[in-house]
């Protein structure tokens, strides 16, 4: 049974007549008939009754046959737009792993709403995480997009791409009542004695190093890690408590503001970069959208 053959039968039952059905569907008259013998054959019953040479008229067979023919058809057609609809990047899953800083960001949030503006049959998963899962997720390819800070392992890989989406400015967090509150600007160097909590290196560690890093070269000391903990709005707890003080991401800038207040550093700005990771190859038009979207976004920020 051929798929030619159900239209040949729905075109001709609904029109009851032949030369019509073969004018509409563009094709010969004998072509049609002979394909919907065919489909009478392979069926084993009669679909028309064929008296009259001008009009035919559907037998019992062919008026059970004709909805569910129909109703192939139709979903035929839904399947059809649906194949090119996802192909085209309007309709589809698409997953996005991010760090909680970025989550946080204008530009992010921006990104998604137009996404889901544009696309609204696309439907968007986000993933919250830290940078050795998000590592972990895109290398094993269980999401089609990961926002995290620059990893040389992952820069290595050659399955995967790298593009920097955006740098991340830290900035210092600590009580109110720290003896370095009142200062507008804080010294690398005034940091040595201060017991710091940070993100663990095995699941932050370019975050991780980066700031021991700059304390060396800027400061001249190794920090003092007096705790460590999977996430910043966690360390700003813990600092809000008194236990230490912490970077964070600018992002999480006026959280806890009450107990809490923010610093950046003199003569030192500290930045991460942020990359967006994705498998190598060609993309999907969903990701294609997404990433035009995406780096429009941080770029219009930037003012790029």
């Amino acid at each position: 049974m051929e798929l030619f053959q159900i239209r040949y039968f729905v075109t001709a039952a609904e029109l009851l007549h032949f030369a019509q059905a073969a004018e509409k569907l563009g094709v010969t008259q004998p072509a049609l008939s002979r394909g919907i013998r065919n489909l009478e054959r392979e069926l084993g019953v009669p679909l028309f009754e064929r008296s009259n040479k001008r009009r035919i008229t559907l037998t019992s067979g062919g008026a059970a046959f004709l909805p569910e023919a129909a109703k192939l058809l139709r979903q035929l057609d839904v399947a059809g737009r649906a194949a090119k609809e996802a192909s085209g990047g309007l309709l589809g899953h698409f997953s996005i792993g991010a760090l909680s800083s970025t989550l946080g960001r204008r530009e992010f949030l921006e990104t998604v709403t137009e996404m889901q503006q544009r696309y609204p049959l696309v439907r968007l998963e986000i993933i919250d995480d830290n940078s050795r899962g998000l590592a972990e997720r895109i290398a094993a390819q269980s999401i089609d997009l990961a926002i995290t800070r620059a990893d040389p392992e992952l820069a290595a890989d050659r399955d995967l791409v790298c593009r920097e989406l955006y740098r991340d400015e830290l900035l210092l967090a600590l009580p109110r009542r720290h003896r370095l509150a009142a200062s507008a600007e804080i010294a690398v160097g005034d940091l040595r004695d201060e017991r710091i909590i940070l993100a663990p290196e095995v699941t932050s560690p370019a975050f991780h190093r980066y700031v021991e890093s700059f304390c060396e070269t800027e400061g001249g000391f190794h920090p003092i890690v007096s705790g460590e903990c999977s996430s910043f709005f966690t360390a700003l707890r813990l600092a809000e408590c008194g236990l230490g003080i912490t970077f964070v991401s600018q992002s999480y800038e006026g959280l806890f503001a009450e107990d809490l207040c923010y610093r950046r550093l003199r003569n030192f700005r500290p930045e991460l970069p942020v990359h967006s990771v994705t498998a190598a190859g060609p993309p999907s038009a969903t990701r294609r959208n997404f990433e035009r979207i995406l780096f429009r976004r941080f770029r219009a920020r930037k003012g790029v």
